[in-house]
């Protein structure tokens, strides 16, 4: 048998360096090597489909903060999952009721009562401030 010799660095963090026979044969040197490398690969694979997960995570909320028809699809949705899966009848919900609530905020611009931006009052209308500000002479 060959005399066994230690590659260094040795110890338990370096699972590349191990104990290996002085005549490793290429098979069983490439066999090692290629192991290895698949570890590499699918590290950075998992770390990029982390990464790829929480992209689209993202994605999906800002979009359901911005899309209120997006947003009502999705819960529609939820909503039939949820009774599918617990057995019950889903509630029923008027297409008048669903359009009401997409549409409500231009129904309410449209009457007046919508948000409105509200300028500025003119600087000559407000009162005159008492606050003495000291302010360093510059020297």
């Amino acid at each position: 048998m060959a005399p066994v010799r230690a590659v260094f660095p040795s110890g338990p963090h370096f699972r590349r360096f191990r104990v290996q026979r002085s005549g490793m044969s290429f098979a069983q040197t490439y066999r090692e090597e290629r192991l290895i490398s698949r570890r590499s690969r699918a590290r950075k694979a998992w770390i990029a489909g982390r990464i790829i997960g929480f992209g689209l995570a993202l994605c999906f909320v800002a979009l359901l903060r911005l899309d209120p028809a997006f947003r009502s699809a999705v819960e529609e949705v939820a909503i039939s999952a949820v009774s599918a899966a617990t057995g019950r009848e889903p509630p029923q919900r008027d297409v008048e009721m669903a359009e009401a609530e997409t549409h409500a905020p231009q129904a309410l611009e449209q009457i007046g009562i919508g948000e409105t931006v509200q300028s500025a009052p003119p600087a000559n209308a407000l009162p005159q401030s008492r606050v003495k500000v000291n302010r360093g002479t510059g020297g």
